[in-house]
């Protein structure tokens, strides 16, 4: 009788919390720091971020879905399938910069660089982080001075 109140107990506890990745992100545009910003999203979610400066007539537009990476081996490090549109916002105008897919390992950073016809180039680093987080964290998470920074729009 104690088995089955403990199991129904970590069912309960499994449903009141989200899987959900948190994604450190660096950009790059012709070796100057462009942005910084931190993602939290849900798995099959789109999130976005824009940066826009003090007058909001130029800015950054960051979108990414993360996917789940079906594990074949039990004992493998967690993947995570992202599709990644960085955007450059200039007026009422939003120009794509690069449309990247990126497949990494949990907790390892990939990077994906990118010459333009112009001349130019594009530097993107991610490092995802598996988490589990419940609707406290959320609401700590919203609140803090750091995500005031940005915009973030959830789809």
């Amino acid at each position: 009788m104690k088995l089955t109140h403990l199991s129904l107990f970590l069912i309960l506890i499994a449903q009141s919390s989200l899987a959900a990745v948190k994604l450190d992100m660096t950009l790059k545009i012709n070796n100057q720091l462009v942005s910084q910003p931190i993602i939290l999203t849900e798995f099959e979610k789109v999130a976005t971020i824009t940066q826009e400066s003090s007058d909001s007539k130029e800015g950054i537009e960051i979108t990414v879905t993360a996917h789940r990476v079906e594990k074949k081996d039990p004992q493998a490090t967690d993947a995570v399938k992202l599709d990644i549109i960085i955007s450059r916002i200039k007026g009422d105008i939003k120009t794509v910069l690069s449309k990247p897919q990126i497949i990494t390992l949990i907790g390892k950073e990939a990077r994906v660089t990118q010459t333009n016809g112009d001349g130019s180039n594009l530097e993107f680093t991610v490092v995802p982080t598996l988490i589990q987080f419940t609707d406290e964290y959320l609401a700590s998470a919203q609140s803090s001075p750091a995500s005031l920074k940005f915009k973030q729009r959830f789809h």
